[in-house]
């Protein structure tokens, strides 16, 4: 569930999605759970996972805070 949380994180990040979208029912966030659960079926079935928990645990996990700035720093010549 971690790197489906850094990818709603990037999308975040990338402006595709905004701080709003970031909830369980969003379909993005979805289909984020659903690929992940597709990667583990067993473990998802034997645990009883649905994509909607899973969406939950991803929400959880995405990192919400502002990006720091880039600050880039001119070669010396």
């Amino acid at each position: 569930m971690t790197t489906a949380a850094g990818v709603i994180r990037t999308k975040l990040d990338q402006g595709l999605l905004k701080l709003a979208d970031i909830h369980p029912d969003n379909p993005v966030v979805l289909a984020e759970a659903t690929d992940a659960l597709a990667r583990v079926p067993d473990s998802a079935a034997a645990q009883g996972t649905t994509p909607r928990a899973a969406a939950e645990i991803i929400v959880g996990r995405v990192d919400t805070r502002p990006a720091p700035p880039v600050i880039v720093i001119p070669a010396a010549a």
